[in-house]
C-alpha cells in the first residue's frame, strides 16, 4: 500500500518493503481516528468539537516582586505609566553609578483562592479593571505561568493532566491578531497542518482533518473567503 505523496513500491505485496508500507500506514490510520474520536480525559469517547470543562479549586499565585513594582501595580498597562517606569529605570542606574545598591523584593498575592467551573463549549468573558489579575488567571490555567508560586487545584474533565498533554488538547489565543491577512480560511488552517502534523500522515488525511476543523468551528460558508488585515477586511 503506498502513502499519498509518497512513489508506489514496485515489490509485491508480501515483500518486506510492503509490508513495512502496511503498518505505516496503519498507524497513520489509527493516529487519524483518535484525532477525529479521540478518547476524553475522564475515559469516554467524545466529539473533539464539544470541548473541556474546567474546574478551578482555590487557585492562587505569589510572586516576588521589587519596590517599584509594588508601588505601580498597573505599570505597563499605559503610555504615562510606561514612561514613568523607564524615569524610574534611567535615575536607578544613575544611582548604581555611584553607589552600590541592594534590590529588595517581597511575596506578593497576585491570585488567590480562585474557584469555579468552566463548562465545556461555553464561551466567558473574563472582566475586571487593568492590573487585576485576568491574564494571569488565564496563563496559570494553560501552564503558561511559569514565575512564581501556583497554589490549588485545576482539573479538566475532572483529572488533573500533564503540560504537554494539555497543549494536545487546547489551544492558547493571543490577543493580538497573528493571522496572514491574505490566506482564506481554508488555505490558513491547512497551512499550518502541513507544518504541524506528523511527516508520515499522508496529504488527503491532513486536508479531511482541516475540513473535520473548518465544519466543527461552523465556518464552511466563509472557507474560501479572505481572512483580512486592517486596512483590507475579510472574515477577521
Amino acid at each position: 500500500m503506498a502513502v499519498s505523496g509518497s512513489p508506489v513500491s514496485s515489490e509485491g505485496k508480501g515483500s518486506p518493503r510492503a509490508e513495512k508500507d502496511e503498518v505505516n500506514n496503519n498507524t497513520a490510520d489509527a493516529s487519524i481516528r483518535s484525532a477525529f474520536g479521540r478518547a476524553s480525559m475522564d475515559g469516554k469517547n467524545y466529539d473533539p468539537g464539544q470541548g473541556i470543562t474546567i474546574s478551578l479549586e482555590g487557585v492562587s499565585l505569589v510572586v516576588e516582586v521589587s519596590k517599584d513594582q509594588a508601588e505601580d501595580p498597573k505599570l505597563g498597562d499605559s503610555t504615562a505609566s510606561a514612561l514613568a517606569q523607564s524615569l524610574k529605570g534611567l535615575r536607578s542606574r544613575a544611582r548604581m553609578l555611584c553607589k552600590p545598591k541592594m534590590k529588595r523584593t517581597y511575596k506578593k498575592s497576585v491570585l488567590e483562592g480562585v474557584t469555579g467551573t468552566i463548562g465545556a463549549g461555553d464561551m466567558y468573558a473574563l472582566l475586571g479593571p487593568s492590573g487585576a489579575g485576568k491574564t494571569t488567571l488565564l496563563d496559570v490555567i494553560s501552564r503558561r505561568k511559569t514565575v512564581g508560586q501556583i497554589g490549588g487545584v485545576i482539573r479538566f474533565d475532572g483529572k488533573k493532566i500533564s503540560s504537554l498533554r494539555l497543549k494536545t488538547e487546547t489551544a492558547y489565543i493571543q490577543q493580538q491578531d497573528v493571522l496572514l491577512g491574505y490566506f482564506t480560511v481554508q488555505e490558513y488552517i491547512l497551512f499550518h497542518a502541513f507544518l504541524k502534523l506528523p511527516s508520515w500522515i499522508p496529504s488527503k488525511q491532513k486536508r479531511e482533518r482541516c475540513s473535520y476543523a473548518i465544519e466543527k468551528l461552523g465556518l464552511s460558508k466563509c472557507r474560501n473567503c479572505t481572512i483580512g488585515e486592517p486596512l483590507k477586511r475579510g472574515v477577521s
